[in-house]
């Protein structure tokens, strides 16, 4: 998507005003003649609507990073909100929102915001009426329909019911009417059609490069019907809506259609897909954000390699990883566990994925040197992981020791252990206060500032896969031939062992919630495990009706003793404050008298718009 000086020209000539829930026509009707008059105004115009996919309006947009540099904090949060990471440091400041009930009603914004939708609307309202031929203007109406479904997919999981929105409203609408909600079924059902819609007829006669190669087109409509088709089939059932099995079949179809198409995935680098230059190659790769140099940077793998990374793995997340024959760590006969009494113990022989997502444990000589100059310990345990990915990751990926980002990208100062705590040494790039330091971004290709060019994921087929396994699940249509051709396809850069159906049973992992079953329960690991900071976390544990479930813990980190590391800090807190135990992170919710409340499971509309708007009604709890 190089389109970025386009698409701010097209937004800057387009621009008019606009209330958070009234979208009014621009006063300058003539832009409109100049800019919907052929094919390519309608692709110029096209193009301003990719911002979606960098624009935070909600921390729990799966949003990437914007023009101007910065983080995946949509992708970070969202996981840190459904309790799957938590954030660096202790104490108050920390606390997540939902488990100790700090969440509160926002005077604006929150993610109730429909000036997209406005700008959408603006262009399909435009089709009818150009020039075009018939296959043209079905065309951008299925490009507009797929970006107007994509906000009101994170509309109606957020609020529930939403306002429906697709015409401009005039200045004389504007004075008169107060838009009402409508139940989250309806517009869900809406949604699902007008990508049905778009689907059957977006590049109908056409290649599906007509637009330029990476850009919305079919399997990409696609893609987006198998999401929300899954997500809302699974919220209409755990909230007992009814006709849950039409979403989820539309899911089905539109995933097998995509696994027909692309019949295989990124298999020999699960670090690929975040760390690399273009992902243009990258099996299964549907759609994805493109950065370019000195065009549009990002500061992703600068920030994992500086002082202000701010999000850390807890250890109940780090426990869902399995050990590389399949098995969970609490499997009573999995002989691959070595335990968690120290670092090195708990990530022998597991998960690759884990290992790309936090940092392994070691120990070098050298630490500060700012040349990136180090050596070996004389102890053969605290080389094991530099070994390690060496021989499984890139010479300029997931290496060790890690290093702040310098310029060239390969010399920076050198950290000197992992885990690397907050506070214990005079180095304060890299640290983090659970031992389990978040590092999905780093590689030795990019260095420090917004300077990084690695393109991103939007939709790949990773993600398919994995909805497919789980509407067939929900489905009761489960079984090895849907494993092996979803999971197991996915396991191989892993490390981890084939999926085999029928030893999964309830004592398969007794550390399991006992509310789910023994099946569903592996998929959903699989799924968290595969997609651990691409920002699901907060939709699936809420359309899963389970948040209690990771919300409602006591954090902790990596084991230690008071002796690690030279002496640990009186900062570094043991939980039980003894001489060795897990890293204390946080005080138990419900021994607080807190948890999840209900509440939660939707957002609140912001008071700025109950005011504006009388029509409006608060969700419940939220008053």
């Amino acid at each position: 998507m190089k389109k970025i000086i386009l698409s701010l020209l097209a937004l800057l000539v387009l621009g008019a005003c606009n209330d958070a829930s009234m979208n009014l026509l621009p006063l300058d009707s003539q832009t409109e003649a100049t800019i919907f008059k052929n094919y390519n105004g309608f692709k110029i115009y096209a193009w301003s609507l990719y911002d979606i996919f960098s624009v935070k309006t909600s921390v729990i947009t799966r949003s990437l990073p914007a023009p101007s540099g910065g983080v995946l904090i949509g992708y970070y949060d969202g996981d840190e909100m459904a309790g799957y990471l938590t954030k660096n440091g202790s104490g108050s400041t920390y606390l997540q929102q939902y488990a100790f009930q700090t969440a509160t009603v926002p005077a604006t914004g929150g993610g109730w915001d429909f000036t997209f939708i406005r700008n959408i609307n603006l262009m399909l309202q435009n089709i009818d009426t150009s020039p075009m031929t018939q296959n043209e203007k079905d065309h951008w109406k299925a490009v507009g329909l797929f970006f107007h479904s994509y906000n009101y997919i994170e509309l109606i999981m957020r609020f529930g019911d939403v306002p429906w929105i697709d015409k401009i409203f005039s200045e004389s609408d504007a004075l008169s009417t107060n838009v009402k909600r409508i139940p989250r079924k309806e517009a869900a059902d809406k949604v699902l059609a007008n990508l049905k819609w778009a689907s059957d007829n977006i590049n109908k006669s056409s290649a599906l490069t007509v637009d330029g190669t990476n850009t919305i087109n079919k399997n990409v409509v696609l893609a987006l019907l198998n999401r929300f088709g899954l997500w809302e089939g699974t919220w209409r059932k755990y909230y007992s809506l009814g006709d849950w099995q039409t979403p989820m079949q539309q899911s089905i179809d539109a995933g097998k259609e995509l696994m027909t198409l692309y019949p295989s995935v990124g298999t020999v680098d699960y670090d690929f897909k975040f760390n690399s230059e273009s992902l243009a190659t990258y099996p299964g790769m549907i759609l994805y954000k493109e950065y370019v140099t000195q065009v549009l940077m990002t500061n992703n793998s600068g920030t994992e390699r500086s002082s202000t990374q701010n999000f850390q793995m807890h250890k109940a997340t780090v426990e869902l990883y399995l050990t590389k024959n399949g098995l969970p760590i609490k499997n009573a006969a999995n002989t691959q566990y070595w335990g968690d009494k120290t670092m090195y113990d708990e990530f022998r022989d597991r998960d690759f994925r884990l290992l790309c997502r936090v940092t392994p444990p070691y120990r070098v000589t050298g630490a500060g040197n700012s040349q990136g100059i180090w050596g070996y310990t004389t102890d053969p345990k605290e080389r094991e992981y530099i070994d390690y990915m060496k021989a499984n990751s890139r010479p300029t990926g997931k290496q060790l020791p890690v290093m702040t980002g310098g310029s060239p990208p390969t010399i920076g100062n050198v950290i000197g252990s992992s885990p690397h705590f907050s506070g214990q040494d005079a180095q304060i790039a890299l640290v983090c206060s659970s031992g389990y330091y978040m590092w999905p971004c780093f590689n030795l290709e990019e260095g420090g500032g917004a300077k990084n060019t690695f393109d991103k994921p939007i939709f790949a087929m990773e993600e398919v896969l994995l909805n497919y396994a789980e509407a067939k699940c929900e489905m009761g249509a489960f079984d090895q031939s849907v494993a092996d051709a979803t999971i197991n396809k996915l396991r191989p850069r892993a490390k981890v062992a084939n999926m085999v159906v029928a030893n999964i049973n309830a004592t398969f992992d007794p550390a399991r919630d006992p509310s789910v079953t023994p099946l569903m329960w592996e998929i959903r690991r699989e799924r968290i495990c595969e997609l651990m900071v691409e920002g699901f976390g907060f939709y699936d544990i809420r359309r899963w009706k389970v948040a209690p479930w990771f919300i409602n813990k006591q954090q902790f980190g990596v084991y230690v003793r008071r002796t690690d590391l030279g002496g640990l800090k009186s900062t570094i807190l043991i939980n039980g404050g003894g001489t060795e135990g897990y890293v204390y992170l946080s005080p138990d919710p419900i021994a607080a008298g807190k948890g999840w409340l209900d509440t939660y499971y939707l957002f609140p509309i912001p008071r700025q718009e109950l005011t504006l708007n009388p029509e409006l009604k608060q969700n419940p709890g939220w008053q």
